[in-house]
């Protein structure tokens, strides 16, 4: 399987066969997420790439066509035209709101536990994009989507803060887009996006530069090794998996944290293991 970066502990490595050479295989999970919000087979001689776990569901765009009418004969009727349907107001839209009448400190509590119900959700939902509480409110029904492990719910609503300007610099909703693309597959994508939150860390609040720059080196050792397995041999590729690890590795063991550090030495060991064979 491909690199996945998920918010649990990570699960031991895979197994293999005798008759085969050991396959690489990613981490199960990343550092766990604090925000208010991986690998292949190797066949004999040289290793080779498993076949890549298939895309998880994604966000999909309709269109819409317009049927359009010949023009009325003399003397003939016409219909008067259909209204059109309200648009969604843009980032753009400077009109005035009313302020949502929320108790936001109330619904944090519940989104901390992921107790958000359907009526507080719809609440939070209803905060319009240009309402000093929109990120706020975004931001609460991220942290309940992510604690109920909802990721077609992460996604939409990491892309509604995105749609604030100022929150495509926040490094913490960048790594979680980071994470969410890692974990389906895309990791050009992934590594865009961990790159964008590693540029903007020092805007990390104090007690969370620790956990989120792990966070941000493990996406992108596991994206280069997901992409290392659909190249089938790649070296560079393999190289800069095997470089973000011992960056992540170094990172934690400033802290001590010999459990994170064991997690990145069974991927090197793995990793540097395939670049020895396919160098023969």
């Amino acid at each position: 399987e491909p690199p996945v970066v998920a918010e649990a502990s990570a699960e031991p490595p895979t197994e293999t066969t005798p008759e085969e050479p050991e396959a690489v295989e990613p981490p199960a999970e990343v550092v766990a997420d604090n925000s208010p919000s991986a690998p292949s087979a190797v066949a004999a001689p040289t290793p080779t790439p498993p076949a890549p776990r298939p895309v998880r569901r994604a966000g999909q765009i309709e269109s819409e066509q317009t049927n359009r009418r010949p023009p009325p004969r003399a003397g003939q009727q016409t219909r008067a035209p259909e209204t059109e349907p309200t648009p969604v107001a843009l980032a753009t839209d400077t009109t005035p709101v009313e302020p949502v009448d929320i108790d936001l400190d109330l619904y944090s509590r519940m989104a901390e536990r992921g107790e958000l119900g359907r009526s507080e959700m719809m609440a939070l939902e209803a905060v319009p994009l240009n309402d000093g509480s929109f990120t706020r409110s975004r931001a609460l029904l991220l942290m309940n989507a992510q604690r109920k492990n909802d990721a077609p719910a992460t996604k939409r609503y990491l892309d509604q803060l995105m749609r604030k300007p100022e929150n495509q610099y926040n490094p913490i909703y960048q790594a979680d887009l980071a994470r969410y693309h890692a974990n389906n597959g895309a990791y050009l994508i992934a590594l865009e996006h961990a790159q964008m939150a590693e540029r903007h860390w020092a805007r990390l609040p104090s007690d969370l530069i620790f956990l989120k720059k792990a966070e941000i080196f493990e996406i992108q050792a596991a994206a280069y090794q997901g992409l290392f397995n659909g190249s089938g041999d790649d070296l560079i590729l393999l190289d800069k998996s095997i470089r973000h690890w011992e960056k992540y590795r170094d990172h934690v063991n400033r802290r001590s944290r010999s459990d994170l550090a064991r997690r990145a030495d069974e991927e090197l060991t793995k990793l540097n293991d395939v670049r020895q064979r396919l160098e023969y």
